[in-house]
């Protein structure tokens, strides 16, 4: 019954995908039609990116290697990225024209969906780059259809979408690269570099760091990222509680700062009511990208579940712990140790026979507010015993654990 219960999900999950791919295919279509194209221009470029926070960090060692190859070539690289975090992109791809595109609003606001497809229109370039993977038909296909130039991208969809999305949208791509599932996104991403051309030379990082909020400059501190994407990869409050009450037990003369976006406001402050009010800081919402990125790089440690957070720490050296679930494991994380990264997280799950289910979990009925039981099951011992090796230096190459000890 679990099983046909997971089944059926999936199907109606193809299904209302199907109707929404075809509703956006046509509204597409006819905002396209005769819109005015610029002559493309050989030297220009556009590398497409709309991917969250921590996939961009994930992939910007990559990134770096791929846009200095096509900058040492004299090409002119236009960077079309995620409105969310295109700022990023002039501190860290100097050269490059960037365009910024709302993902939520692309969906939600139709006369926005129309003024940037007809903008990606008149960009003018010969060749579009799309490395992401999977790619979704109806944001990221939508904006490679938009800038009308030969396209390379993987020959990747998501599971729970209709194969005709991905049939349909494939015909955009002048060249496809074939799926390579079960490994980790810096493998394809160092796969997709080798098929333009760049081998596999990842960029090793060394990036600016932001200046840290005043109040925090003679605090030692650590950080607790305890939102997610969905709520559903969400540690239970009530763990982090018992965690961060541990740490701060152990550590005196360090406090902790929790962070997070504006809409998890009310998860941070139930946090933040049941600590010591002198040792524990609440940021959430307070402070920009820059700030945020800001906090990490400079916190002693991090602690956060499958999110931003652990990727941007790891680009900056910072050791964290990153609390798992099974959906897409082993896809962004564990990192493998070939991964370019100054610092790889320290992971810790707990296994079932169900991981790789993308998150169509076979266990129906959580509540909206409820991590999923692989995420609900990882223990407190598990994660305290990560964090004390952390807090300790005796973690220094991040081995992966899970709630077993393995």
């Amino acid at each position: 019954m679990i099983h046909l219960r997971q089944r059926l999900r999936l199907v109606w999950c193809k299904f209302k995908r199907l109707i929404e791919f075809l509703a956006y295919g046509l509204f597409d279509s006819l905002v396209l039609f005769g819109a005015s194209r610029v002559p493309r221009n050989s030297n220009r470029v556009a590398v497409v990116n709309l991917k969250l926070l921590g996939d961009y960090f994930l992939w910007l060692p990559f990134g770096k290697g791929l846009v200095a190859q096509l900058q040492e070539q004299g090409g002119k690289v236009v960077f079309v990225g995620n409105a969310a975090w295109i700022a990023l992109v002039e501190q860290h791809f100097p050269g490059c024209e960037t365009v910024g595109v709302g993902w939520k609003r692309l969906i939600r606001d139709f006369r926005y969906r129309m003024r940037v497809l007809r903008g990606l229109r008149t960009l003018g370039v010969s060749q579009v780059l799309h490395p992401s993977y999977p790619r979704d038909a109806i944001v990221e296909d939508a904006v490679v259809r938009a800038v009308g130039a030969p396209a390379i991208g993987f020959d990747a969809g998501f599971p729970d979408r209709p194969g005709i999305d991905l049939t349909i949208s494939n015909r955009l791509y002048s060249h496809l690269l074939p799926p390579i599932p079960g490994v980790h996104q810096s493998v394809r991403s160092a796969d997709f570099l080798h098929a333009v051309g760049s081998g596999s030379r990842a960029f090793p990082l060394d990036l600016p760091v932001p200046d840290l909020d005043e109040r925090l400059r003679a605090r030692a501190f650590f950080l607790l990222s305890p939102g997610a994407s969905q709520t559903y990869k969400r540690w239970p409050v009530e763990n982090w509680i018992k965690i961060i009450r541990r740490a701060l037990e152990c550590n005196p003369a360090v406090s902790c700062v929790i962070t997070g976006t504006p809409a998890e406001a009310a998860l941070c402050r139930r946090i933040t009511d049941a600590l010591p009010e002198r040792r524990c800081l609440d940021l959430c919402g307070k402070t920009d990208l820059s700030g945020f990125i800001g906090l990490i790089a400079h916190a002693r440690w991090v602690l956060c579940n499958d999110s931003a957070a652990g990727h941007i720490a790891a680009v900056y050296g910072v050791p964290s712990v990153v609390v798992l679930g099974g959906g897409n494991f082993g896809r962004c994380y564990p990192y493998p140790e070939s991964a370019p990264v100054n610092r790889r997280p320290v992971c810790v799950w707990n296994d079932m026979p169900c991981f790789g289910c993308n998150w169509i979990c076979r266990y129906g009925g959580t509540p909206p507010d409820r991590a999923h039981p692989c995420i609900e099951r990882v223990g407190v011992e598990a994660v305290w015993a990560a964090v004390a090796g952390v807090m300790d230096g005796a973690i220094l190459e991040a081995p992966v654990s899970n709630d077993h000890g393995a």
